[in-house]
Protein backbone atom coordinates (compact mmCIF):
# COMPACT_ATOMS: atom_id res chain seq x y z
CA UNK A 1 0.00 0.00 0.00
CA UNK A 2 1.65 3.46 -0.92
CA UNK A 3 1.78 6.40 1.67
CA UNK A 4 -1.35 7.91 -0.04
CA UNK A 5 -3.57 4.84 0.04
CA UNK A 6 -2.10 4.77 3.32
CA UNK A 7 -3.28 8.10 4.20
CA UNK A 8 -7.23 7.43 2.31
CA UNK A 9 -7.75 4.41 4.13
CA UNK A 10 -6.30 4.78 7.98
CA UNK A 11 -6.38 8.62 8.08
CA UNK A 12 -3.67 10.80 8.33
CA UNK A 13 -0.52 8.39 9.40
CA UNK A 14 2.28 6.79 7.63
CA UNK A 15 4.50 3.79 7.95
CA UNK A 16 6.63 6.16 8.72
CA UNK A 17 5.15 8.66 11.49
CA UNK A 18 4.02 5.06 13.68
CA UNK A 19 7.93 3.89 13.16
CA UNK A 20 9.06 6.91 15.17
CA UNK A 21 6.12 7.27 17.68
CA UNK A 22 5.56 3.57 18.42
CA UNK A 23 7.82 1.58 20.62
CA UNK A 24 5.48 -1.64 19.33
CA UNK A 25 7.35 -1.24 15.73
CA UNK A 26 10.34 -3.13 17.14
CA UNK A 27 8.02 -5.72 19.43
CA UNK A 28 6.17 -6.63 16.38
CA UNK A 29 9.26 -7.02 14.67
CA UNK A 30 10.62 -9.01 17.45
CA UNK A 31 7.23 -11.55 17.08
CA UNK A 32 7.91 -12.12 13.25
CA UNK A 33 4.96 -10.31 12.53
CA UNK A 34 4.29 -7.96 9.93
CA UNK A 35 4.13 -4.30 10.40
CA UNK A 36 0.87 -3.15 9.18
CA UNK A 37 -0.55 -0.29 10.05
CA UNK A 38 -3.51 -1.37 11.88
CA UNK A 39 -1.34 -3.73 13.99
CA UNK A 40 0.71 -0.88 15.02
CA UNK A 41 -2.09 1.63 16.28
CA UNK A 42 -4.06 -1.16 18.20
CA UNK A 43 -0.83 -2.58 19.82
CA UNK A 44 0.35 1.51 20.76
CA UNK A 45 -3.52 1.94 21.91
CA UNK A 46 -2.84 -0.27 24.80
CA UNK A 47 0.67 0.66 25.78
CA UNK A 48 -0.60 4.26 25.73
CA UNK A 49 -2.38 3.58 29.50
CA UNK A 50 -0.86 1.04 32.04
CA UNK A 51 -3.94 -1.80 32.46
CA UNK A 52 -6.12 -0.80 29.76
CA UNK A 53 -8.50 -3.17 29.36
CA UNK A 54 -10.89 -3.31 26.10
CA UNK A 55 -12.88 -5.29 24.22
CA UNK A 56 -12.78 -5.48 20.14
CA UNK A 57 -15.81 -3.43 19.87
CA UNK A 58 -13.59 -0.68 22.02
CA UNK A 59 -10.88 -0.42 20.13
CA UNK A 60 -13.41 -0.08 16.91
CA UNK A 61 -15.10 2.49 18.63
CA UNK A 62 -12.04 4.37 19.31
CA UNK A 63 -10.98 4.23 14.99
CA UNK A 64 -14.06 5.64 14.23
CA UNK A 65 -13.60 8.57 16.99
CA UNK A 66 -10.31 9.40 15.32
CA UNK A 67 -11.68 8.70 11.99
CA UNK A 68 -9.18 5.67 11.03
CA UNK A 69 -11.08 3.36 8.69
CA UNK A 70 -10.45 0.03 10.01
CA UNK A 71 -13.16 -1.98 10.11
CA UNK A 72 -14.33 -4.52 13.15
CA UNK A 73 -13.11 -7.46 11.02
CA UNK A 74 -9.56 -6.35 11.15
CA UNK A 75 -8.99 -5.39 14.88
CA UNK A 76 -10.80 -8.49 15.70
CA UNK A 77 -8.40 -10.38 14.10
CA UNK A 78 -5.30 -8.30 14.48
CA UNK A 79 -6.15 -8.77 18.35
CA UNK A 80 -5.87 -12.40 18.38
CA UNK A 81 -2.71 -11.98 16.36
CA UNK A 82 -1.52 -9.90 19.15
CA UNK A 83 -2.60 -12.76 21.59
CA UNK A 84 -0.89 -15.79 19.64
CA UNK A 85 1.91 -13.14 19.47
CA UNK A 86 2.15 -13.17 23.42
CA UNK A 87 2.07 -9.41 22.90
CA UNK A 88 -1.74 -9.00 24.45
CA UNK A 89 -3.57 -11.31 26.48
CA UNK A 90 -7.41 -11.99 26.39
CA UNK A 91 -9.45 -12.71 29.43
CA UNK A 92 -13.57 -13.87 29.14
CA UNK A 93 -15.14 -12.81 32.35
CA UNK A 94 -18.91 -13.85 33.40
CA UNK A 95 -21.51 -11.96 31.29
CA UNK A 96 -19.14 -9.98 29.18
CA UNK A 97 -17.20 -9.92 26.31
CA UNK A 98 -13.77 -11.11 25.49
CA UNK A 99 -11.88 -7.89 27.04
CA UNK A 100 -8.15 -7.85 25.90
CA UNK A 101 -5.13 -6.42 28.05
CA UNK A 102 -0.90 -5.48 27.74
CA UNK A 103 1.12 -8.78 28.06
CA UNK A 104 3.07 -7.18 30.80
CA UNK A 105 4.31 -10.61 32.19
CA UNK A 106 3.19 -9.71 35.52
CA UNK A 107 0.73 -11.86 37.51
CA UNK A 108 -2.52 -10.15 38.49
CA UNK A 109 -6.00 -10.94 39.36
CA UNK A 110 -9.56 -9.03 38.35
CA UNK A 111 -12.30 -7.09 40.37
CA UNK A 112 -15.23 -6.43 38.06
CA UNK A 113 -18.18 -4.58 38.27
CA UNK A 114 -21.15 -6.15 37.58
CA UNK A 115 -23.34 -3.49 37.04
CA UNK A 116 -20.88 -0.93 35.00
CA UNK A 117 -18.64 -3.39 33.78
CA UNK A 118 -15.41 -1.72 34.83
CA UNK A 119 -12.34 -4.05 34.88
CA UNK A 120 -9.87 -3.34 38.04
CA UNK A 121 -5.99 -5.48 38.28
CA UNK A 122 -4.77 -6.29 41.76
CA UNK A 123 -2.11 -8.46 43.21
CA UNK A 124 -1.90 -9.42 46.48
CA UNK A 125 0.96 -11.69 47.58
CA UNK A 126 -0.39 -13.61 50.43
CA UNK A 127 -3.04 -14.86 48.07
CA UNK A 128 -0.34 -15.56 45.13
CA UNK A 129 1.82 -17.63 48.54
CA UNK A 130 -1.50 -19.23 49.28
CA UNK A 131 -2.37 -20.48 46.02
CA UNK A 132 1.00 -22.01 45.26
CA UNK A 133 0.92 -23.87 48.87
CA UNK A 134 -3.16 -25.28 48.31
CA UNK A 135 -1.36 -26.81 44.98
CA UNK A 136 1.18 -28.03 46.88
CA UNK A 137 -0.64 -29.23 49.48
CA UNK A 138 -3.16 -31.25 46.79
CA UNK A 139 -0.15 -32.52 44.94
CA UNK A 140 -0.95 -30.37 41.68
CA UNK A 141 1.45 -28.77 39.57
CA UNK A 142 -0.16 -25.17 38.76
CA UNK A 143 -0.02 -24.01 34.89
CA UNK A 144 -1.88 -21.28 35.35
CA UNK A 145 -4.46 -19.78 37.61
CA UNK A 146 -7.20 -17.00 37.56
CA UNK A 147 -9.30 -15.09 39.91
CA UNK A 148 -11.80 -12.84 39.93
CA UNK A 149 -13.53 -11.50 41.82
CA UNK A 150 -17.56 -9.48 40.77
CA UNK A 151 -19.02 -7.00 42.79
CA UNK A 152 -19.85 -3.17 42.80
CA UNK A 153 -17.43 -0.69 42.42
CA UNK A 154 -16.90 2.29 44.25
CA UNK A 155 -18.77 4.89 41.91
CA UNK A 156 -21.72 2.44 41.47
CA UNK A 157 -22.09 1.87 44.99
CA UNK A 158 -22.19 5.53 45.54
CA UNK A 159 -24.69 5.87 42.76
CA UNK A 160 -26.90 3.26 44.50
CA UNK A 161 -26.55 5.35 47.94
CA UNK A 162 -27.56 8.56 46.27
CA UNK A 163 -30.72 7.17 44.28
CA UNK A 164 -31.89 5.38 47.91
CA UNK A 165 -31.83 8.90 49.87
CA UNK A 166 -33.43 10.66 47.33
CA UNK A 167 -35.76 7.84 46.14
Amino acid sequence: MSESQCHRHFGMISLEKVQEEFSSWSELGATGLRRTVPRMLILSMFQEKAHLHLTAEDVFRRFLNENRNIGLSTVYRVLHLLVQAKLLTCQKFENSPTIFELNEGDDHDHLICVQCGTVGEFCDQKIEIRRIEIAKEKGFVLRNHTLTLYGHCASCQASAGRLKRFG
